[in-house]
C-alpha cells in the first residue's frame, strides 16, 4: 500500500518544477499537436472570452492550449507552494475576492501569505441563459455568501487571466460596494499585458506565470477549417479525458 509520506513527497517534487510543467504532470495541461504540415491532430478548445460575430451572436474565442488548474487544486500542497512563490508580489489588501470557480481555491491558497490579514471572499455565478452549440452558458456574478465593505482594498483572484471579462464584472461588484479594486492575482496570465485598464482605472496583473497563448475568432483563417469540421471542444473541462487521450495518441514517440 502507498504510504502517505510517498504521496506528499510526490506533491513537493511536482511543486518544485516549473508551474506549467507541474500542471502537465498532474494531467491538467492540453496542447493541440500538429503534423509537419501544420494540420491539427487534436481538437481546438474554447476559451472564456467572447466576441461579437458578424451574425449578431456572441461566440467564444478558441485556441490550441488549455490550462486546467482543477487538476492542480486537488493537491493543496502544490497550491501552497505556488502561493509561497508569489507572496512577495501580492500587494497589501483587505480582501482576496475569488472568482468562480478556479479563482476561489487560488484566493484560499493565497490568504495565508498575507499573514492571514486579508479576508477570503468569493463571488458566485448566476445563470441567465443556457449553453448553445456555439456558446457557453451565460451568467453574471453576484456576492451571495460573502460581502464587501465600503473602503475595502480588494484583489480580484482568478486561476487564469486573459480577456479580463470576469475582471470587468468583478470590478463592478467591488465599486457597487464602495470598495476599491487594487490588483488582479492569478496563477497564469496568458494575455499580452500585465496591466488591466477599464472602468477608468489601471490595475497590475500579478501572476505566477506570464505566458501569452494565441487565441482566434472562430472565422479566423488559422482555425476556420477545424471549426467547419467540428474539430473543437468549447467546454474543455467537460470532455477533458478526450483531450488527454488526443494528446497522448499524437505525442511523438522516441525511437531507440
Amino acid at each position: 500500500m502507498q504510504q502517505p509520506s510517498d504521496f506528499y513527497l510526490r506533491d513537493w517534487d511536482i511543486a518544485a518544477t516549473e508551474p506549467l510543467e507541474a500542471l502537465r504532470l498532474l494531467g491538467g495541461y492540453y496542447e493541440c499537436l500538429k503534423d509537419p504540415e501544420g494540420i491539427r491532430l487534436g481538437p481546438l478548445v474554447g476559451y472564456a472570452g467572447k466576441y461579437d460575430a458578424p451574425d449578431g451572436t456572441k461566440k467564444q474565442y478558441v485556441g490550441d492550449v488549455y490550462a486546467n488548474f482543477a487538476k492542480a487544486e486537488e493537491r493543496p500542497r502544490v497550491y501552497a507552494s505556488w502561493a509561497d512563490r508569489i507572496k512577495f508580489n501580492v500587494p497589501k489588501v483587505d480582501v482576496l475576492l475569488g472568482m468562480p470557480m478556479g479563482g476561489i481555491t487560488v484566493a484560499f491558497a493565497l490568504q495565508p501569505v498575507t499573514n492571514h490579514t486579508a479576508r477570503f471572499c468569493f463571488a458566485e455565478k448566476q445563470v441567465i441563459s443556457v449553453a448553445t452549440e456555439s456558446l457557453r452558458e451565460q451568467s453574471r456574478l453576484a456576492l451571495v455568501r460573502h460581502e464587501l465593505h465600503a473602503g475595502d482594498r480588494v484583489a480580484i483572484v482568478e486561476d487564469v487571466t486573459n480577456n479580463f471579462s470576469t475582471t470587468a464584472e468583478a470590478i463592478e461588484l467591488i465599486l457597487e460596494a464602495s470598495a476599491k479594486p487594487v490588483a488582479i492575482l492569478s496563477w497564469l496570465n496568458r494575455s499580452a499585458t500585465d496591466l488591466y485598464q477599464g472602468h477608468g482605472i489601471t490595475l497590475p496583473v500579478v501572476s505566477l506565470v506570464w505566458k501569452p497563448f494565441p487565441q482566434y475568432r472562430q472565422d479566423d483563417p488559422e482555425v476556420v477549417i477545424d471549426i467547419t469540421a467540428g474539430n473543437v471542444i468549447l467546454k474543455p473541462k467537460n470532455e477533458w479525458p478526450l483531450l488527454m487521450e488526443a494528446m497522448e495518441v499524437n505525442r511523438p514517440r522516441r525511437i531507440w
